[in-house]
């Protein structure tokens, strides 16, 4: 029996890819191994949607040959479907696959074949496939669809994924019923874009209808909801989210700026005040919300002024988690030909902002401590210390829970924050 290992980078979409990929293989007689040493082949899930990313991915790919220089390692996901080729040539035991070609993977294990990469491009459809979990967490990602259809002047996303491609309703229905039906406690949908679900399949977006049904799935404990674009994000949502008790308080938004003209640049189709109006609305109609937001640093021709009021607006802003990305100039992508600031002005400003982030998110974890917070246990870290996350942070992103006491993952439990430090919360469980 062949015995694969596989290793997921990047973003949660790729863990799903990872786990199709491992049901997938399964199913054909191999066995999916947790660790590179005892495996057959490897299988390197990559990110490659920035240059960072990429970096990370081919540093990995040549750590995992220096080290295991006779076995086979299959490329997929992110960086070969971005080249469309084997991203090291003809290096000796290297195959480039796409993450969706599993007949492909399948093959080039067991006979070594290199295919041409599958462009996902030319895929118009993504359905459910099963999945194995290659991980025992109380929470599992649903990703409910593929691609977009927005012009973000940036991203190499659709470039890399295709056009949007959206998965019917009751596929996501059945997916999680089974999700929940083996343990899973809360699922986080995921997308590149969030809010356009559905308008390739219904002609319009369909996710509030999609979190409706989904949300009346019977021993669901949480629903959230990962990248939301800024101008899709409506009053109904909103209120949904706060109201609904099964609902995370929580929005993930990516704005990226807040100048008007820099917007514009970006390709985001709104506006400064488009901006302050959504945060009205969520005020008005989401007081609870714990908000999220990812903000580019350094885009081309950013002027000094423009960076202060963004700064200042991410320091009143409401705003819990804040994520700062450099940017990053991508090949085939309109900013890439503006005029680029020098990189130490992008790195300066990088560094400011997310000093600002930091201090923001240990202002509002500093007001919590003596409160009881309810959380799900996530794992163990060791004796009578376990990981956590509360409806108010996404986990392994957000700010971190650590509980001390007698309990085992997967538990909702209460417990008394006693501290905090940055992005961390430290708290007891409760008798």
């Amino acid at each position: 029996m062949i015995h694969v290992y596989i290793e997921t980078l990047g973003c949660p979409r790729n863990i799903v890819g990872s786990e199709i990929i491992a049901h997938y293989l399964e199913a054909k007689g191999l066995k999916i191994v947790d660790s590179p040493q005892i495996a057959d082949v490897l299988i390197i899930n990559t990110c490659a949607f920035i240059k960072d990313a990429e970096l990370e991915s081919r540093e990995r790919i040549h750590t995992l040959r220096q080290t295991y220089p006779h076995k086979k390692i299959i490329v997929t996901g992110c960086l070969s479907e971005r080249y469309g080729c084997n991203p090291f040539n003809n290096t000796t035991n290297i195959i480039a696959t796409s993450q969706e070609d599993l007949n492909a993977i399948l093959n080039a294990i067991l006979y070594g074949d290199t295919p041409p990469v599958l462009s996902l491009h030319q895929v118009t459809r993504y359905d459910y496939l099963p999945r194995k979990r290659l991980d025992t967490y109380p929470y599992a990602y649903i990703e409910i669809s593929r691609g977009c259809n927005r012009d973000c002047t940036f991203c190499t996303i659709p470039q890399i994924k295709g056009k949007l491609r959206s998965k019917p309703m009751n596929s996501i229905i059945h997916e999680a019923t089974q999700l929940i039906e083996s343990g899973v406690k809360e699922i986080i949908l995921v997308a590149q874009d969030l809010t356009s679900y559905g308008e390739d399949l219904y002609g319009e977006p369909h996710l509030l209808q999609l979190v409706e049904q989904l949300a009346e799935l019977p021993d669901l404990y949480l629903l959230r909801l990962l990248y939301l674009h800024p101008t899709a994000v409506t009053v109904e949502l909103v209120k949904l989210v706060n109201d609904h008790p099964k609902l995370a308080s929580y929005l993930h938004i990516p704005i990226q700026h807040v100048s008007t003209r820099i917007l514009k640049l970006m390709g985001r189709q709104m506006s400064r005040k488009d901006i302050d109006r959504l945060l009205d609305t969520i005020a008005r109609y989401g007081p609870s919300l714990s908000l999220r937001t990812d903000i580019i640093a350094g885009f081309p021709t950013e002027t000094d002024t423009e960076f202060d009021d963004l700064i200042e607006f991410l320091l009143n802003s409401p705003f819990r988690h804040i994520n700062i990305f450099p940017f990053s100039r991508e090949p085939h992508t309109l900013a890439a030909e503006l005029p680029q600031l020098p990189k130490e002005v992008i790195d300066d400003r990088t560094s400011i902002l997310t000093e600002i982030a930091r201090e923001k998110a240990a202002t509002i974890n500093s007001k919590l401590v003596g409160n009881t917070l309810e959380v799900i246990i996530d794992e163990p870290i060791e004796v009578n210390t376990f990981r956590a996350h509360s409806e108010y942070e996404c986990p392994e992103v957000d700010t971190t829970i650590y509980v001390e006491g007698d309990t085992q993952p997967g538990s909702i439990e209460k417990v008394k924050v006693i501290a905090t430090f940055d992005y961390e919360i430290n708290a007891k469980l409760l008798a």
